[in-house]
């Protein structure tokens, strides 16, 4: 336990700071009185009285400098220890910034606290990979497949997570703490991988076992099909060629559609947004994604129509 130089009788068993030192959570334990006078101290100012943060000292005298910038950014969540104990008659409270409840979803961030596993560094840090491996998956603005896994955290990690632990304010106590902030470079890296073929929506397996992987993890549902009189045109002499761009689009296959248009469909799959492709009508020649050498196929957003037309059909 460490004990809060500022109030007596009051002891904390975790502790959580940001970058800049300022309070993240706490642990505290002490009688209600002891609670109280530490909250209203935070609402006085100092010349009353007050104080902007506290000292937690550990058993060998080292102090740990908490700080406290803003009261009204912290809430608490406080209970009672059952009174057959050895300290008497006691309270638990976690004070809490909170950001740690509230996710940032227009900036993409968000903190999280947990216990610290027991283990060495290879299992906490296996520990903090799988929970933050949720948060991106709630925090990115397009989906995050569960066996991009690896790839995503080798790709993005060093970036994208931040632990507390490696900060100039490290956890006190059994506890790990750290931020997940999802830049814009962190969406252009899973598009570019997506586009590069790096990350495919169809898991494969090891290319030792040659087995196709079932089943197929996306199914872009296809609604009734329709064409237009103009891809009736142009595909007249190649008839399961329009068959195969389906299943090339149903399965998450989108073509030569633009970085943009890749997003958009990442997007819409998470979101319940149109999808659209692009196919050549000559597989031979080059396909921009527009143009003359271009069919495009788009599900509406119900999934109740999926079209193939020509860009000038649009």
């Amino acid at each position: 336990m460490y004990k809060l130089l500022e109030v007596s009788d009051l002891f904390a068993d975790a502790c959580v700071r940001d970058d800049g030192g300022n309070l993240l959570f706490a642990s505290l334990y002490g009688r209600d009185g002891a609670l109280l006078q530490l909250m209203s101290a935070f609402s006085l100012k100092r010349d009353a009285g007050g104080i902007d943060g506290f000292t937690l000292v550990d058993e060998a005298g080292e102090r740990h400098v908490v700080s406290v910038p803003d009261v009204d950014r912290l809430d608490k969540l406080s209970g009672r220890l059952p009174k057959a104990n050895l300290f008497g008659n006691l309270a638990h409270t976690w004070l809490y910034d909170k950001r740690l409840v509230k996710r940032d979803y227009v900036n993409r961030i968000a903190w999280v606290i947990d216990e610290a596993p027991v283990g060495d560094k290879a299992i906490v840090a296996e520990h903090i990979q799988d929970q933050a491996w949720q948060v991106m998956k709630d925090l990115s603005p397009i989906p995050l497949l569960d066996h991009w896994k690896s790839k995503v955290l080798e790709m993005t990690a060093a970036s994208a997570i931040r632990i507390l632990d490696q900060s100039s304010y490290p956890p006190i106590g059994r506890v790990i703490g750290f931020r997940v902030e999802l830049d814009d470079g962190f969406i252009d890296a899973i598009s570019s991988a997506v586009r590069n073929m790096e990350l495919t929506v169809v898991e494969r397996q090891d290319r030792e076992s040659r087995k196709a992987t079932e089943p197929v993890l996306i199914q872009v549902p296809l609604g009734q099909i329709c064409m237009t009189p103009g891809v009736q045109e142009v595909l007249a002499g190649k008839p399961f060629y329009a068959n195969d761009l389906l299943k090339r689009h149903r399965s998450g296959d989108w073509g030569c559609i633009s970085a943009t248009d890749l997003r958009e469909n990442l997007a819409g799959l998470k979101n319940g947004w149109r999808i659209m492709s692009a196919y050549p009508i000559d597989p031979l020649q080059p396909c921009a994604g527009h143009g003359d050498n271009t069919i495009w196929i788009i599900t509406e957003a119900d999934r109740s129509v999926t079209t193939l037309l020509l860009p000038s059909e649009y």
